[in-house]
């Protein structure tokens, strides 16, 4: 593959999560707690109990958390 391509298929590949991903709002984890009356802490402890994303290169990335799940299993 040339650079070219490679570029190309990363556009397309952002173009297809965005298009996933439109309508949905995510929620950093201490936006989390406050939606769920809880400490940051209980929200990552129980983060399986929501649907949720990392975001950022290292290891343990950022969460954030589908704003309807966190509504619709209060």
């Amino acid at each position: 593959l040339t650079p070219s391509d490679i570029n190309a298929i990363a556009t397309k590949v952002t173009e297809l999560l965005l298009q996933a991903n439109a309508g949905k709002q995510y929620v950093t984890t201490k936006e989390a707690a406050q939606i769920l009356g809880v400490t940051e802490q209980t929200v990552r402890r129980n983060k399986d109990n929501y649907q949720h994303t990392k975001a950022g290169d290292h290891e343990q990335g950022r969460l954030l958390f589908l704003r309807s799940s966190l509504v619709t299993n209060k």
